[in-house]
């Protein structure tokens, strides 16, 4: 049995805590985890509404230690966690105002001696910047190895930052299934949708990247074809929503699209997901792996996905890729979707079957995989 040290985000905080849970839960099957996690990310003035989901419980397991000690504020709790117990080191990175911190962190743990693991989850910054791009580079150089989500995400990786593809492994970005299940009645009552209603799903944060506009200007398409047609957008802002906003009023939008723009708890996803016919990811530029495309794949749900970074991999029909900012592919696929045959019934199939390949199994053991590489190095 390995024994491994690992540094990310736990519940109840908010973002990839998710994620690093349900690795630790497919780790734990074949590793011992020191996880050391952060107590506090970033100042409480970016999270008016606060950064914790206390609807999220983390199960007790007894091969999973837990210690909060890292802080933005407390560069000694940077190096301390670097010096963690074990000689593997496994450290999340998604988010680059952290560099700093994730830096000190891999620094201390080379200098002690211990083998490095990072998860790079944005191959690229969404927003980027020439000070980013440079933290990146010297960051990206101190692990044994690097870890990313897709075959496209190790392709750019190794391309734009100049990496020898051999120190790159490739572990899918598994699937979060420690969300409740509802009925597509109760779910559409919580929602006060129509029962008769044709509803695509947007879910996530909302940043420019991800094109919402493009989706607004596709559904008013869609909605000439399919009248029941019902559009929800959630997540929370990052930015003004007032330009989106004039776009849904302008279209004649405002009573066909219903908006949820905050921050979602565990326990209201699963009235999202039940609800929908359809998820769509529109996005204008990505360079990882999707965690809502993780959540759409464990609920069983057909995909429309734009052509960028890992995201057609999350579905089997080349007919529900269409090409980033182009809206007329995107009206077309959904029309299509709703109105000719069995088209949603047989993506439903898919993501069922690639539900398999995302599997937590899978992710713990192409993970420790990863960990044994490292014997050798």
């Amino acid at each position: 049995m390995k024994e491994v040290s690992m540094i990310g985000v736990l519940p109840p905080m908010k973002g990839l805590s998710y994620y690093c849970y349900a690795l630790t839960q497919a780790v734990t099957k074949y590793a011992d985890i020191d996880f050391v996690a952060f107590r506090k990310l970033y100042p409480s003035i970016f999270y008016p509404a606060g950064y914790e989901d206390n609807s999220f419980k983390m199960k007790p397991n007894p091969r999973l230690k837990i210690r909060r000690v890292i802080t933005y504020y407390n560069p000694i709790s940077w190096i301390k966690a670097g010096f963690s117990r074990n000689k593997i080191l496994h450290v999340q990175w998604w988010s680059s105002p952290t560099a700093p911190i994730i830096m000190t962190i891999l620094l201390a743990a080379r200098l002690a001696g211990k083998k490095t693991v990072l998860t790079v989850h944005n191959a690229e910054p969404h927003e980027q910047s020439w000070l980013i791009r440079q933290a990146n580079k010297i960051i990206l150089k101190i692990p044994n190895k690097l870890i990313v989500h897709s075959q496209s995400n190790k392709s750019r990786l190794a391309s734009f930052y100049k990496i020898n593809a051999a120190k790159i492994e490739v572990v899918p970005h598994m699937l979060f299934e420690m969300y409740d299940i509802t009925t597509r009645e109760k779910a559409l009552r919580e929602l006060k949708i129509p029962k008769s209603s044709k509803v695509v799903l947007y879910f996530g944060l909302i940043r420019e990247y991800k094109g919402i506009d493009v989706l607004i200007k596709s559904f008013h398409e869609l909605k000439k074809k399919e009248p029941k047609a019902i559009l929800v957008i959630a997540g929370k802002l990052w930015i003004d929503w007032k330009p989106y906003q004039k776009l849904i009023d302008s279209l004649g939008l405002a009573d066909s699209v219903k908006l949820m723009l905050e921050y979602v708890p565990k326990d209201k996803v699963k009235y999202l997901f039940g609800a929908s016919d359809l998820v769509v990811l529109p996005y204008r530029q990505f360079e990882a792996q999707s965690g809502v495309g993780s959540v759409a794949l464990s609920y069983e749900k057909p995909m429309i996905v734009t052509n960028v970074g890992g995201l057609p991999e999350l579905v089997m029909d080349r007919n529900a890729v269409v090409e980033p900012g182009n809206e007329k592919q995107l009206a077309g696929a959904m029309i299509r979707a709703f109105t000719q045959g069995n088209i949603l019934k047989k993506w439903r199939q898919d993501s069922k079957k690639l539900k398999k390949s995302f599997s937590l199994e899978e992710v713990g053991k192409r993970t420790v995989e990863v960990y044994t590489k490292l014997d050798k190095l």
